[in-house]
């Protein structure tokens, strides 16, 4: 996430990229497959990791 001009921008993975949810059906799905805490810490990390 980024600050330009005073407004947050928060940027993300390409719409194509597989790891890529396009909807909140794609996102209950990857919630029931590998379980909410896991997916919160998998956005936390790469968060960290592109800054």
């Amino acid at each position: 996430m980024e600050v330009i001009n005073g407004e947050w921008i928060m940027e993300g993975l390409d719409w194509d990229d597989e790891g890529c949810v396009h909807s909140a059906g794609e996102l209950l799905e990857v919630v029931e497959k590998v379980g909410f805490l896991l997916v919160i810490t998998a956005c936390l990390l790469k968060s960290r990791m592109m800054n």
